[in-house]
């Protein structure tokens, strides 16, 4: 019996929802927020959300050190 899904052209590979969409992995939430932050800066003030990038990337850089007060649990 042919599935609904035979026709669809879009790679398969890796996990797929019952739509036959690729299921892209986890990011945490400080990778989250600083993507947000740069494909979206408007509306925001320039200097801060530059700012907030750089305490972002330094905290992504060294997640050990003193700027992760807050340890996030790793997406799986």
């Amino acid at each position: 019996m042919p599935s609904e899904f035979d026709y669809v052209e879009a790679p398969t590979e890796g996990k797929v929802d019952k739509w036959g969409f690729t299921i892209k992995p986890s990011i945490s939430d400080d990778l989250l927020m600083l993507r947000c932050l740069e494909n979206a800066p408007c509306g925001s003030d320039k200097k801060q959300v530059q700012r907030l990038i750089r305490v972002i990337e330094a905290k992504l850089a060294a997640p050990t050190g003193l700027a992760n007060i807050f340890p996030q649990p790793k997406p799986q």
